[in-house]
């Protein structure tokens, strides 16, 4: 007997219903579309782990209203400052509390080093997290001026230790610049217990210390009055990895990278488990400010704010804004490549002998 179109047509879109069910419940299929999401009248919260006027808050401050522009109905953007624990405290909460509704992402910085590490504080699986994007940050390495030290030959010449300062030995900026000092084999001591570029920047002003880190924003920011000043001078700075493994300099800090001063003064330790770690450190500062939303967020919601945040950081008008007011240009990584770039990074830090010279640079 012959069925009849109705009964075809019901018969069909039944079992139509049940593999529809099926992919949903499989995450083959997502049950809203990119077109359907909106947050028109919404407010979204940009979580960070850092207090206001910071680097941080000061850089994602800057990027909201143009975000918003980006992102279906325009929603107005509102920045969370939860500080602690080196940034650690915002993304456990994050990871823990947060509804993958698009409504909250996170903005995190500093915890690479301690996933690499898988220290006892990360309460969140990094794999399970959506990443929707990453901006490379630089650093630049500051050195008072009784030392006698003003260029990178200056520094070969050192013969009294170098005071370098650190909020702990775990800090990645302090290790990088141990790591550089050590393949120069300049002399060098820590002192620990200083909290953010302004402490360590009086530090240096008082001459309890003689090296700092110092963020490359603020570097540019103050230039002027440093140099004015005379008692401070940058002599190299981090640069910006790229997905390939080598390490590009910002033109606007006017000083080479560390990796291009060991290729000239020491081209015997280029490939060495040693320059590998100084580059893991490089690799920690591109991967820092990275964009985040929760496990279990619709894969639509991520599209949205994967592409939000791409074309925020390519527009003209964010790009002429931070041109304007620090004289750089923005490194952005996709969310896929900043994946990449995220696991290549983790990945050097478990070659056997890289860890070793790691762990060597971080006093473990």
């Amino acid at each position: 007997m012959k069925k009849s179109k109705k009964a075809f047509v019901l018969q069909h879109g039944m079992v139509a219903g049940i593999i529809m069910v099926f992919a949903l419940m499989l995450g083959v299929v997502s049950p809203l579309t990119a077109a359907e999401f909106s947050l028109k009248g919404e407010t979204v919260n940009i979580v960070i782990g850092f207090p206001p006027g910071s680097g941080d808050d000061t850089g994602v401050r800057q990027l909201a209203p143009v975000l918003s522009k980006f992102l279906p109905g325009n929603p107005t953007v509102v920045i969370i400052n939860k500080p602690g624990a080196g940034g650690v405290l915002a993304a456990n909460s994050f990871y823990a509390t947060t509804k993958g509704d698009g409504k909250t992402i996170g903005m995190f910085t500093g915890f690479a080093l301690k996933v690499a590490l898988k220290d006892k504080s990360i309460r969140f699986d990094i794999d399970k997290m959506n990443l929707l994007g990453i901006q490379s940050t630089n650093q630049v390495m500051l050195v008072g001026k009784d030392t006698g030290v003003k260029t990178v030959e200056d520094l070969l010449k050192v013969k009294e230790p170098l005071i370098v300062g650190t909020s702990s030995k775990l800090n990645a900026a302090y290790a990088a610049n141990v790591s550089f000092l050590d393949i120069l084999g300049v002399p060098h001591k820590d002192l620990t217990g200083y909290r953010g570029a302004g402490e360590l920047l009086q530090a240096l002003r008082t001459k309890e210390l003689t090296v700092a880190p110092f963020p490359w924003t603020l570097y540019v920011a103050r230039k002027d009055s440093l140099m004015k000043e005379g008692l401070v001078t940058a002599v190299s700075q981090r640069g910006y990895l790229k997905g390939d493994g080598s390490v590009i300099p910002e033109p606007a800090l006017g000083v080479p990278t560390q990796a291009e001063v060991v290729k000239k003064y020491k081209p015997e330790a280029v490939g060495t488990p040693a320059y590998k770690a100084m580059n893991f450190f490089v690799g920690l500062f591109a991967v820092t400010r990275s964009y985040w939303l929760p496990p279990e967020t619709d894969p639509a919601i991520v599209n949205v704010w994967q592409r939000a945040l791409k074309d925020t950081y390519a527009s003209p008008e964010y790009r002429g804004m931070i041109k304007k007011q620090t004289k750089m240009d923005v490194i952005f990584h996709n969310a896929e490549d900043g994946r990449k770039l995220f696991d290549n990074v983790l990945k050097s830090f478990n070659d056997p002998e890289i860890r070793k010279a790691i762990e060597k640079n971080l006093g473990m």
